[in-house]
């Protein structure tokens, strides 16, 4: 893993959670992440994953007892769901103990002769029978099989040239993962500093407070006022101009609460909204009892990077920079409204 494993990738999402979803997409009936980073281990459970503390020595069978395990190299995050269910199913048609996936490397007339090339393992991808087949350096044993990938997926994003090139393909077909939010949300809740603002202040002389904002952000809330979207603005913030910038966005605001958590959860109950439909959008800790409680936790680019471990999606821009914009562009993409 690179240095930064919850630095998010341009789709949005680190790279623990992209195979995380790409697991789910392919139908395994469990996602387990093997670690010892906490923050990890976060990340994981805030996308539907299992997590567990990394054996050391010991076996790895224990985490998956009778079963076929799939291992997906985070590192390689350019592999689709079908080439996983493919591989599966290459595994119980065939008497190999493992499968593991590997691209065709050409190689130059003079020396290949046909050309066809060879199959070069990747690491992307492995299927076992048994876990127990797996050698201290974590590749599998026994009668191992290639399954051919696309060669994108030998793609290794723990370098800046490689997350470069892996950038440049994860939000194309056929490499883009479904949206992680729905069509439409019960309800957006944002949070206002570092968020609709840039998370700075300027403080005049006698006191006063001036925030800075994005008119595009102002015009993403509006074309999502118009889908028919709800929204409101929490803030533990008492300054008047929380409940200035929501008059001019025509937005429902609360402000100056200490305790957002509680708060919002007492909101949705007394309004019958579901948890899990709503969207809530927030970049500090003071946002991590929302992120929490809510099924679309959403952080900014420029987040504190205790919070990204519970994001389900890190948009790309920063707060008051565009963040709030991306949001609206992405559900109306989503709900085909122009």
């Amino acid at each position: 893993m690179p240095d930064d494993p919850l630095r998010p990738l341009a789709a949005g999402l680190a790279l623990p959670a992209h195979a995380i979803r790409q697991a789910l997409a392919a139908g395994c009936d469990d996602a387990i992440v093997v670690t010892d980073d906490p923050g990890v281990a976060a990340l994981a459970r805030a996308h539907g994953a299992k997590s567990v503390r990394w054996p050391g020595d010991r076996s790895l069978a224990p985490i998956v007892p009778d079963a076929v395990a799939v291992l997906l190299d985070p590192v390689t995050p350019l592999r689709r769901p079908d080439e996983i269910r493919a591989a599966v199913a290459l595994l119980h048609a065939s008497d190999a103990d493992a499968v593991v996936g590997a691209v065709r490397r050409r190689l130059p007339g003079w020396l290949g002769g046909t050309g066809s090339g060879l199959l070069e393992e990747t690491g992307a991808l492995a299927v076992l029978r048994d876990l127990r087949a797996v050698r201290p350096d974590g590749r599998p044993a026994g009668r191992c099989i290639p399954f051919e990938m696309a060669a994108p997926s030998a793609l290794r994003a723990d370098t800046a040239e490689g997350r470069a090139a892996v950038e440049a393909l994860i939000t194309r077909p056929p490499y883009a993962l479904p949206a992680v939010l729905p069509q439409r949300p019960a309800l957006i809740v944002f949070d206002f500093d570092g968020v609709m603002t840039d998370n700075r202040v300027t403080v005049g002389e006698d006191g006063s407070e001036m925030v800075r904002c994005s008119r595009g952000d102002g015009l993403g809330i509006d074309r999502l006022r118009k889908a028919g979207v709800p929204m409101l603005v929490l803030s533990t913030e008492r300054n008047p101009v929380v409940a200035a910038r929501c008059r001019k966005l025509r937005m429902e605001c609360h402000q100056g609460v200490d305790d957002k958590g509680t708060y919002l959860a007492a909101l949705l109950a007394g309004r019958k909204i579901d948890p899990a439909d709503v969207a809530y959008v927030g970049n500090d800790v003071n946002d991590l009892d929302c992120l929490r409680l809510v099924g679309l936790p959403v952080v900014v680019a420029d987040a504190h990077p205790d919070v990204l471990p519970y994001a389900r999606l890190v948009l790309p821009r920063p707060g008051g920079d565009g963040a709030v914009r991306a949001l609206a562009d992405h559900l109306l993409r989503e709900m085909a409204v122009s």
